[in-house]
């Protein structure tokens, strides 16, 4: 993850949350995590942040001389550290010594491992690299061998019991095996704790198989850092103002955003409303069993700061760039960007319909009516093919007589 992610204003790198102000002629450079996949825009470190990188490399440091030495003391038969928990008696050194319990104690030792590496990959690249650390990814790096270690735990007692295998091959469980057994957990842990984002989507799929969780299977979406072009979704006025043309799009397409739905709860204060008189405007939000239809353009990967500078100023302080999975109307799932404002004085929390209606009626801006706005809003859908009940039920509701209550439901977003 992105060492310099701090969200709003101060600009230090948001999941491409960029809602900072920047001069329109200063590009924002944006680089790709490679442990999560997600967009960051650098800024440079300070002095603490050079301290706190410093701190976790120290602390990497002592974690692995602690795990090297407990995986020496294990492979011993020492148990160094359970004696001095006071696990000391006959009956608990002979626990100790069972296959399974090496074999788990491996794994453990093994994922911490895989996470103080991962851990110093990720601070090497930010850090000495990039320059870009951040202070308030030291309680990453802190919980790195621990979150590897335990993640190493709950997938090799899936693989062990049969649940699961990794890649088609299974681990050695017989007790005969016992050298090849204890290896196996080992490496199987030491490849956990590296991986541990990927770990936790391939735990996702193992509990999706089991409890039947229909989703689209995450092997099945392009890794983003490996793919040669971006994707930018647009679900609204994106969608049709041809600003694409300016940044060699090679293509747009019908796509569609899966546990998403539209929604008026983005307030327009000068285009098409004042402070006095608000215009909801149109925005997404979170939605488990809906889906939103757009387009969405595809842009060869070389022009992506551009596109994103582009986007940033484009919708102003406050929106966020979400890395979503869209899925293509050829039915290819892929990673994109859409523009969420999530938070903020502009936020409508207001979800009557009748009284959004009553906002829309009344509001007025440098761009026209917002009687307007919703009216085009809902005829480009239209002319796209786009069927959307929240803008048709929106619409409708805008058109009804002033002091009529709408027959549609109360609220906006069905």
């Amino acid at each position: 993850m992105n060492d310099k992610a701090k969200p709003s204003v101060s600009q230090r790198a948001v999941p491409v949350a960029i809602s900072g102000y920047r001069p329109a002629e200063e590009e924002p450079q944006i680089r790709r995590d490679e442990q999560t996949g997600k967009l960051f825009e650098l800024v440079p470190e300070d002095n603490f942040d050079i301290f706190c990188a410093v701190v976790s490399y120290l602390y990497l440091l002592l974690a692995l001389g602690f795990f090297l030495w407990l995986l020496f003391d294990t492979w011993a038969r020492k148990y160094t550290f359970a004696l001095w928990l006071g696990y000391s008696h006959a009956e608990t050194q002979a626990l100790l010594n069972t296959p399974i319990f090496r074999a788990f104690a491996y794994a453990f030792i093994g994922g911490a491992l895989g996470g103080i590496i991962a851990g110093y990959r990720s601070c090497m690249y930010w850090h000495s690299e990039e320059r870009a650390f951040g202070w308030r990814f030291v309680w990453k790096y802190i919980f790195f061998p621990w979150l590897g270690a335990t993640l190493a735990l709950f997938v090799y007692a899936i693989v062990a019991g049969g649940i699961a295998v990794i890649g088609g091959v299974s681990v050695a469980t017989d007790a005969t095996t016992g050298v090849t057994k204890m290896l196996s957990a080992l490496a199987i842990g030491s490849l956990v704790g590296f991986g541990s984002p990927k770990v936790m989507t391939w735990l996702d799929s193992q509990v999706n198989k089991l409890f039947k969780v229909d989703t689209v299977p995450e092997s099945q979406v392009p890794d983003a850092s490996a793919e040669k072009t971006m994707w930018v979704f647009g679900y609204g006025s994106l969608m049709w103002d041809h600003w694409e043309k300016d940044y060699e799009c090679s293509r747009t397409v019908k796509a569609k955003l899966s546990d998403y739905r539209r929604i008026f709860n983005k307030a327009s204060k000068r285009r098409w409303g004042t402070k006095t008189g608000r215009c909801p405007t149109l925005n997404i939000e979170k939605a488990s069993e809906a889906s939103v239809t757009g387009i969405a353009f595809e842009f060869p990967s070389e022009r992506r700061a551009q596109v994103l500078a582009y986007l940033k100023k484009r919708e102003g302080e406050g929106f966020e760039f979400v890395d979503v999975t869209i899925k293509t109307e050829d039915g290819i799932p892929h990673h994109a960007i859409v523009p969420i404002y999530r938070s903020g004085e502009d936020l409508i929390q207001e979800t009557s319909l009748d009284r959004l209606a009553e906002m829309a009626r009344g509001a007025k801006g440098e761009a026209g009516k917002c009687l307007d706005y919703v009216a085009q809003l809902a005829a480009k859908l239209r002319e796209l093919g786009i069927e959307d009940p929240i803008v048709t039920r929106f619409y409708q509701a805008t058109r009804e007589p002033v002091g009529t209550k709408s027959q549609a439901t109360s609220d906006p977003t069905g």
